[in-house]
């Protein structure tokens, strides 16, 4: 099974690892993995942080110009053998975690890769959010 959710919801000890999907691992806790392959690009992240700041990051704009651009880096080598190894480690019985810092779900990067995984067949639970399988539909429309 794998488990989305906020940094701060995933406890040590509960998973058989926890992955943070963050591009800088400087606040992430240490006993987590560092996985930034499954993070969005620093351009893309500056996109967040430009619209979060000018009070324009709504859920048309995470939708219109965010998503799309996400699947195109969730296409490179990188990220589809972290999302392999992620469809692999679930379907032999182990419970990992997956988390960045965003405070809503339904407009971050870990929905996106939920539907990744869930698209492909994993058990995914998310934790302070709904799954929108709609993500994975248009990544492999993209393949």
């Amino acid at each position: 099974m794998i488990t989305v959710a906020n940094i701060k919801d995933i406890e040590p000890g509960q998973y058989d690892e926890a992955w943070a999907i963050v591009r800088s691992p400087k606040n992430a806790p240490k006993w987590m993995r560092h996985v930034p392959e499954l993070s969005p690009s620093w351009q893309l992240f500056e996109l967040y942080r430009k619209k979060r700041a000018s009070i324009q990051w709504t859920k048309a704009v995470f939708e219109e110009e965010y998503v799309p651009r996400f699947l195109n880096e969730m296409q490179t080598q990188a990220a589809r053998e972290k999302l392999n190894e992620l469809f692999l480690r679930s379907h032999k019985g182990e419970h990992i975690a997956v988390a960045c810092f965003c405070t809503d779900a339904e407009k971050c990067h870990r929905s996106i890769a939920a539907s990744l995984l869930h698209g492909v067949g994993c058990e995914v639970e998310m934790l302070d959010g709904k799954l929108n399988a709609v993500y994975s539909k248009r990544y492999k429309s993209n393949e």
